[in-house]
C-alpha cells in the first residue's frame, strides 16, 4: 500500500509533463523515499538524473511536515558535468528545483537553505571545511533527504596502484560524508556501467549498507560494431591517419570521431601529430577548426569548444580526449569511438563506447588499437582485449551483461 502511495504521488508530479517514468525508475525512487541505499546501473539516456531530481518535490508532497526544505546533495566527478547538470535541472519547472553548484560566492545562500539540489565534486564536499560543516549543520540535520553519488564507477579513481598514487584520492573516501550527516540518510549511487568487482569497491568507498538494493537494466547496442586492431608499438600514430583521409575527401560530410587516450601525455602526442599530418594533407584547412583536445588540464575555453562540438553542429570533427570527456556528456552525432590503447578498466571502456550512435544512427564503430604490452590495465580489460577477435563488423554486446544477470537472480 505504501509503495502505491509513492506511485500515485509521482503520477501527480509528472502529470503535466511529457515524461512517463519507467518501472525501474519508480522502484529506485521508492527505495530512496523509504530510506534504503540504492545502486542503479542503467544505460546512458535511461533517465538516471530524473530519479534524484524529483526527490525534493516527492518528499514535500508525500509529507509536508517531514522536512521544511527537503534537500538533495550530489557528488559529481567533473566541474564541466556539474555545470551541465545545474543547467538541466533549471529547465524542470514542474519539479520546483532550486539547483546550484558549490561556490563560496553562494555560501551564505546555500547554508541559509535557498537551494534544494546542490552539486559538488567529492573534493569540494570532503576537503573544504565550510561544506563539511554545512553537511553536519542543524539545517541539514533537519532537511537532508538523500546523498547522490553520480558516475559512481569513478570511485576507481581513488585507488592507488603499485608505484603510483591514486588519480583522485578523495573518491576512495566518499563514505566519510555519511559520518558527518544525520544517520540513516539514504545514498543513491548511479552508473551506466559497472561489474561485480567494482561493485564491491563502490560499496566500500561509499559505505553503503548491507541492505543495499541494486537495480539494473543492461542492453546491447546493435548499432555499434566493435573491432580490435593490434599495433606494433604505441608511438605509431600513423594507424590513425585514415581518419584524416576521410576528412580530406569531404570535411563537411565526414562523421565525428572521438579518440580516447588513457593518459594526458598520450592525448597530447596524438593531438599534435594529427594536427601536423593535417597541415600536410590539407594545408588549406586550419587544424584548429577540425581537431580538438579535452582532458583535465585543458583550458576552460577549449573545453567549452569541444563540448559544443559534441552537442551542437559546429566545425570540430576529431576530438582527442581522456576519460574526463566520458562522464555524462551527451554526444549527439558521434559515429566513431577510437581507443588509442585500452582503457584502464572494462567499465570505462563500455562507458566510452556507449557514447557512439546516441542519435539512433544505424551503424557506428568502436575501434580499439591494442599494443603489445598492456601496462596500467585491469584484468577485466586485458581479458576482453585478448579474447576479442580482430574481425570487424561484430555487433556490440555489452561485456557486462553477465553481471546484470547475476544481480537480477
Amino acid at each position: 500500500m505504501a509503495f502505491v502511495s509513492v506511485v500515485s504521488c509521482l503520477d501527480s508530479i509528472f502529470e503535466n509533463s511529457n515524461i512517463k517514468l519507467k518501472a525501474k525508475q519508480v522502484e529506485a525512487i521508492s527505495n530512496i523515499y523509504y530510506g534504503r541505499d540504492t545502486l542503479c546501473v542503467f544505460p546512458t539516456a535511461f533517465g538516471k538524473s530524473l530519479i534524484y531530481q524529483c526527490l525534493p518535490k516527492l518528499f514535500k508532497s508525500m509529507d509536508d511536515s517531514l522536512y521544511d526544505n527537503p534537500t538533495v546533495i550530489v557528488l559529481s566527478p567533473l566541474v564541466a558535468l556539474i555545470t551541465s547538470q545545474v543547467y538541466e535541472a533549471g529547465k524542470l519547472d514542474y519539479l520546483g528545483l532550486n539547483a546550484c553548484a558549490l561556490d563560496l560566492k553562494e555560501h551564505s545562500r546555500i547554508v541559509d537553505g535557498k537551494f534544494n539540489l546542490i552539486f559538488g565534486t567529492p573534493e569540494s564536499w570532503l576537503n573544504n571545511s565550510k561544506w563539511r560543516d554545512f553537511v553536519s549543520s542543524n539545517f541539514m540535520v533537519n532537511n537532508l533527504a538523500c546523498i547522490v553519488v553520480d558516475e559512481v564507477h569513478k570511485v576507481s579513481w581513488g585507488e592507488s596502484t603499485k608505484g603510483s598514487k591514486a588519480f583522485r584520492e578523495t573518491f576512495s573516501r566518499i563514505g566519510e560524508l555519511r559520518s558527518t550527516c544525520r544517520q540513516n540518510v539514504p545514498v543513491l549511487a548511479l552508473s551506466a556501467t559497472i561489474d561485480l568487482d567494482l561493485t564491491q569497491l563502490v560499496i566500500g568507498s561509499c559505505n553503503l549498507s548491507k541492505s543495499l538494493k541494486i537495480i539494473s537494466t543492461c542492453s546491447d547496442r546493435p548499432n555499434i560494431f566493435l573491432e580490435v586492431i593490434k599495433v606494433p608499438k604505441q608511438e605509431n600514430v600513423e594507424c590513425l591517419h585514415w581518419i584524416l583521409s576521410i576528412l580530406a575527401k569531404d570535411v563537411h560530410e565526414s562523421p565525428k570521431f572521438v579518440i580516447f587516450c588513457k593518459f594526458v601525455d598520450t592525448a597530447g602526442i596524438v593531438y599534435q601529430q594529427l594536427r601536423r599530418f593535417k597541415k600536410k594533407a590539407r594545408p588549406d584547412l586550419n587544424p584548429k577548426d577540425l581537431i580538438g583536445i579535452f582532458h583535465a588540464e585543458t583550458r576552460k575555453k577549449k573545453k567549452n569548444i569541444v563540448l559544443e562540438s559534441l552537442t551542437e553542429v559546429v566545425s570540430l570533427k576529431v576530438i582527442v580526449a581522456t576519460s574526463s570527456l566520458g562522464c555524462g556528456v551527451n554526444m549527439k552525432d558521434v559515429r566513431y569511438i577510437i581507443h588509442y590503447g585500452p582503457a584502464f578498466h572494462l567499465v570505462d571502456y563500455c562507458q566510452q563506447v556507449g557514447r557512439a550512435g546516441r542519435d539512433g544512427s544505424s551503424k557506428c564503430h568502436a575501434i580499439l588499437y591494442s599494443f603489445p604490452h598492456h601496462a596500467h590495465v585491469s584484468r577485466s580489460m586485458k581479458k576482453f582485449v585478448t579474447q576479442k577477435t580482430s574481425a570487424s563488423d561484430q555487433p556490440y554486446i555489452h561485456p557486462l551483461m553477465k553481471t546484470a544477470k547475476k544481480w537480477n537472480h
